[in-house]
Order: C-alpha cells, then structure tokens, then sequence
C-alpha cells in the first residue's frame, strides 16, 4: 500500500498538468517507455520536435524543470532514431549544462538511458541536445523520458 501510494504521490508531483498533450502520438510514449520493463514506473516524458531549422537560428534542443524526491531512484532514458545525434542530461541551479550530474554521453559514445539516484530532494533540470552540425536546416525529433525504480530506505 505504501508503494502505491508513492507513486501516486510521484506522479502527481512529476506530471505537469498538460502533460498529455505534450506527444502527439502517445503510441510513441508507450513504445519508448516498454524499455523500462515491467518493474519501472513511468513518471513524464520530455519531447523535442525540431521543425526544419534556418541557418541563422541555433535552437538545439529544449530543457525542463522536474522536481525529484530524496532517496529515490529514476532512470532516464532517450528514444529516437539516431542516439549518435544526441544527449539527455540532468542537473540542477547550482550545476552548469557543460559539467552534469550524469548524462547519456559517457565515454565518447550515447548511451539509451542513465539511472539517478537522487540525495537532494530539489528542482533540477533536464535537457535534451542536439549536436550542434545535426540541426542546421533538418527536421529532428526526440524524447526522453523518466521513471521511478525504487524508493531507497
């Protein structure tokens, strides 16, 4: 009973109230959070649909604010076409976008996803990037998205 009502607690936390609207097509929502398996519990999902950029425009993606729990464990993790063009990675106020706390791009190669454990219950951030030589004049999409795995005692 108490980790139902965890998550629930969670959710309602995590969830922004236009959340569903966020995706068109939730289909790819719930195919990207099928990798999280059965004992992983959705929370939100992060989109980034990049219409055909000008030369002159250097939007490379977005950022959002999330709220996360002390003693608790997520995972995050990308969906999309190409990992090679992309990075998710989290940080908070006090931590700059260049130095993360933890990030899909480890070692010179993206990874699908990277599991936190969060000691601070804070704001953080969370930004999904595009490379730089990717985003000049094609179309690129992507999402991320995050999960509860477990509440650490």
């Amino acid at each position: 009973m108490k980790k139902i009502i965890l998550s629930i607690l969670i959710a309602i936390i995590l969830l922004p109230s236009n959340s569903i609207a966020q995706c068109e097509d939730r289909n790819q929502v719930f195919k990207c959070a099928q990798f999280f398996g059965d004992s992983i519990i959705f929370l939100n999902d992060f989109e980034v649909n990049n219409p055909k950029r000008k030369v002159k425009e250097d939007s490379n993606g977005k950022e959002w604010d999330i709220y996360l729990l002390k003693n608790t464990e997520y995972r995050f993790a990308m969906c999309c076409k190409s990992l090679s063009k992309i990075s998710m990675k989290l940080y908070c106020d006090s931590i700059s976008e260049d130095n993360p706390l933890v990030s899909t791009y480890v070692n010179g190669k993206n990874q699908r996803y990277f599991d936190f454990i969060c000691m601070k219950s804070a704001l953080y951030k969370v930004s999904i990037r595009f490379k730089k030589e990717n985003v000049l004049n094609k179309e690129l999409d992507a999402m991320g998205i995050v999960g509860f795995i477990r509440k650490i005692e």
